[in-house]
């Protein structure tokens, strides 16, 4: 997991505004105010190796160097002190979801994904998508796509076994690509036999392409021999 920039104080942000300040006068101090006093991390900070003999700047010209350091701190801050962490995008993406606002949370998601792709927290975020395509938005095609890919990136994860069957009851009953869904619930039975979603996973395997007014016609015909042979065991007692 990528290390995030820890964030910065606007006491943090004025102290580092303040000691380039702090340099910056030092270096333009007259020759007969304190020639020798600059800090030796003040003539790194400003590139001054000797200062000696420098001319006093206006004060205007001062006015306008607090300007630019002021400017540039908080440039700096912004950029490298005011990132996101996956947790932060996380929670977003879930708050999002829970108030059903759909295209926040997948954006919110996708953000977490993209930038931060050795997170933990991804592969939640990749299964929270494929059921908010698939619930929410009917996306059935771009639910299966994101669920493959959690199952190939992340095949050990807990949310692989559910990703799985999920994959093979899409491609059978909702996109009627049967060939995928016979390949996916085979996937499922043969890394995941103790799952309780085993007996679900058999049947749809027996039963793949087939109607449900279909299934159940074929199960009342199985039955049927059996209540009658009951029926007729019953009547010679």
């Amino acid at each position: 997991m990528k290390a995030c920039p820890p964030r910065c104080t606007m006491r943090q942000v004025g102290g580092v505004f303040l000691n380039l300040l702090f340099c910056y006068e030092q270096k333009h101090t007259p020759l007969h105010e304190e020639a020798n006093s600059i800090p030796s991390h003040c003539a790194l900070a400003t590139g001054a190796e000797g200062t000696f003999g420098n001319p006093k700047p206006s004060s205007i010209e001062k006015h306008v160097m607090r300007i630019i350091l002021l400017a540039t701190v908080f440039s700096v801050t912004i950029i490298g002190c005011s990132k996101t962490t996956d947790e932060e995008l996380m929670g977003k993406a879930v708050e999002e979801h829970k108030s059903d606002n759909v295209e926040a949370a997948l954006e919110a998601y996708q953000e977490l994904i993209d930038e931060f792709p050795e997170s933990p927290r991804v592969p939640e975020a990749m299964y929270a998508r494929a059921i908010l395509y698939h619930d929410k938005q009917r996306n059935s095609r771009n639910s299966v796509e994101q669920l493959k890919v959690l199952v190939a990136k992340f095949p050990d994860h807990a949310t692989c076994s559910n990703a799985l069957f999920l994959t093979g009851f899409i491609y059978n009953n909702e996109l009627k690509v049967y060939d995928s869904a016979k390949v996916a619930y085979e996937e499922f039975l043969r890394r995941f036999p103790t799952s309780p979603l085993v007996g679900d996973a058999r049947f749809e395997l027996e039963n793949l392409g087939k109607d449900p007014a279909e299934i159940i016609k074929e199960k009342i015909e199985k039955t049927a021999p059996q209540a009658s042979k009951s029926g007729a065991t019953a009547k010679k007692k």
